[in-house]
């Protein structure tokens, strides 16, 4: 049966029938190419991910070594010292190579200003860009852990050694 404004059997003197052997593609099966729009916007989630990643690992590294400084005073006596020194020192290369990491970013996308729309070939240029972001990048996250790690376990060794203020 026919329903009316379906297209079929309406202009035609053939029957709607004779579609049977049609195959029948659900809409999400098909294959879609994404739109420039649509490329654009993951590339700038993407983005936006990883910028609020480095910022966030800046930020406890940095916060983390302000709060550990300000809390060795108020220890009665200090067991493994180096733990506390080793810990600071990841923590502020962490800081350090959070911003290089970042400027690699900046300079890895002005380089496509900088070379590409000029005609000349700005690989060789990101290829060293990438060399030293990727390098901040190692020692962001290395200095993190190794400055997480070794602030924790001086605070575990060091917990009953914290001085009660007196009455």
């Amino acid at each position: 049966m026919v329903e009316p404004g379906s297209g079929q059997g309406e202009h035609h003197n053939e029957p709607a029938a004779a579609n049977k052997t049609d195959v029948v593609v659900p809409a999400m099966a098909k294959k879609k190419t994404p739109t420039i729009e649509s490329i654009h916007s993951n590339v700038e989630w993407a983005n936006n991910y990883r910028l609020e990643l480095i910022k966030l690992v800046m930020t406890l590294s940095a916060g983390v070594l302000a709060f550990t400084v300000s809390f060795r005073p108020s220890l009665k006596q200090v067991d493994e010292p180096l733990l506390m020194w080793i810990g600071w020192v990841g923590l502020g290369l962490s800081v350090v190579g959070g911003m290089i990491h970042m400027q690699g970013w900046d300079r890895f996308y002005i380089s496509y200003r900088d070379f590409d729309w000029k005609g000349e070939d700005g690989k060789a240029a990101r290829k060293k860009i990438n060399c030293w972001r990727q390098f901040g990048m190692v020692l962001q996250y290395l200095g993190f852990a190794a400055g997480i790690i070794a602030i924790a376990i001086f605070s575990a060794l060091n917990i009953g050694n914290v001085a009660h203020p007196g009455p």
